[in-house]
C-alpha cells in the first residue's frame, strides 16, 4: 500500500464481472465523497473482535490492536497509516483483479494522484483513438463494431478471391490410368487454410485424385490423395526432398515444406511433369 495505490485480498470463488467491479468502485467512491471521519483506537484483540473488526489475511496480532473505524460503515484491524477523512482519498479506481490462492482474489487499485494519472493516460488514449477513427469518444464503440464487421467482410472477399485466383492458376494432368493430378500455389500461409483448400480442390476434381497445394509465402506443402495405391505422406516426403525440404504424414494426407518459398512453384510444376510424377508415385507406393 502507498498514498496513491493499494491492493486488497478477499474471499471469492470466481473472477469479478465487469458489473461487480463497477459496483465496488461506485460503493467505495460514494464513501469517499461522503467525507466520513476515519477514527483510530487501540484496544484488546478480544474487544476488537466483539465489535466486529475485520482481521486481514495472513496477519498476526498481539494482545492490543489498532482498530480503524469509518463511522458504522467499516471497522478493521490495521497497523498502517490512514487518512483522517475518507475524502482525502480523492478517487478510487480498480486497475486489476486476479486470483492469488484457492478461493482468494486480489484487487489492485489507485487513489488520489494515482487515479488522476491513470485517468489522464486513458483520456489521452481515448482522444488518440477518437482522432484516428474520426469519431467522438461516445461513438467509438459503434465505430469499432462497424469496422470489425467491415474487416470480416473484406477477409471473406479476400478468401474468395484467393480461391478463385488459385483455381485459375491450377496445374492439371489427367493420366491414362484414371488418376487426376491437381497442383497449385496459393498466397496464404495458415496450415488450416491450406488443408481446407486442398480438400476443396480434391472434391471438385472427383474420382481418383492427387492434390498438391503449396504456399508461396511460407514454403509449406499439403498433399491429399484418394488413390488407394499412393501414400500421401510418402509422396510429400519424396517431393519436398527433391528441393531440400522434408515432410511426412498419413495415407490420405501429407504435409511438409521447403526452406525457400520461391521453390514452391517449381515443386508444383514437377507434380504435373510425367517423368517426375512417375518417380514420385513409385516412391510413394503403399506396398513399399
Amino acid at each position: 500500500m502507498a498514498p496513491d495505490r493499494l491492493r486488497f485480498d478477499f474471499v471469492h470463488l470466481a473472477a469479478l464481472t465487469a458489473e461487480q467491479r463497477g459496483a465496488i468502485e461506485r460503493r467505495v467512491n460514494d464513501q469517499i465523497l461522503a467525507d466520513l471521519p476515519v477514527r483510530t483506537r487501540w484496544m484488546s484483540y478480544e474487544e476488537a473482535t466483539r465489535l466486529g473488526a475485520m482481521a486481514l489475511f495472513g496477519e498476526k496480532y498481539g494482545d492490543r490492536v489498532r482498530v480503524i473505524s469509518i463511522d458504522a460503515y467499516s471497522r478493521e484491524l490495521c497497523g498502517g497509516p490512514h487518512l483522517s477523512r475518507t475524502s482525502q482519498a480523492g478517487l478510487f479506481k480498480i486497475t486489476a483483479e486476479s486470483g492469488v490462492a484457492a478461493g482468494v482474489r486480489r484487487i489492485e487499485a489507485v487513489t488520489g494522484r494515482g487515479a488522476y494519472a491513470l485517468m489522464t493516460r486513458q483520456e489521452s488514449i481515448l482522444n488518440a483513438l477518437s482522432h484516428e477513427l474520426n469519431a467522438e469518444p461516445e461513438a467509438l464503440p459503434d465505430r469499432v463494431k462497424r469496422l470489425e464487421e467491415r474487416i470480416a467482410e473484406l477477409e471473406r472477399q479476400v478468401r474468395t478471391q484467393i480461391r478463385e485466383q488459385a483455381l485459375q492458376a491450377d496445374h492439371a494432368l489427367d493420366r491414362g490410368d484414371g488418376l487426376k493430378v491437381r497442383s497449385t500455389v496459393v498466397p496464404f500461409s495458415d496450415p488450416g487454410q491450406l488443408r481446407s483448400f486442398a480438400d476443396g480442390l480434391s472434391r471438385m476434381s472427383g474420382g481418383r485424385v492427387l492434390t498438391v497445394v503449396g504456399s508461396e509465402s511460407t514454403g509449406q506443402v499439403i498433399v491429399m490423395t484418394s488413390d488407394p495405391e499412393i501414400h500421401a505422406g510418402k509422396f510429400v516426403e519424396a517431393l519436398t526432398k527433391k528441393h531440400g525440404g522434408g515432410g511426412g504424414g498419413h495415407d490420405r494426407l501429407g504435409q511438409g515444406g521447403v526452406k525457400d518459398p520461391a521453390l514452391v512453384r517449381t515443386l508444383v510444376e514437377d507434380v504435373v511433369t510425367e517423368s517426375v510424377l512417375d518417380d514420385l508415385i513409385r516412391a510413394a507406393k503403399k506396398s513399399r
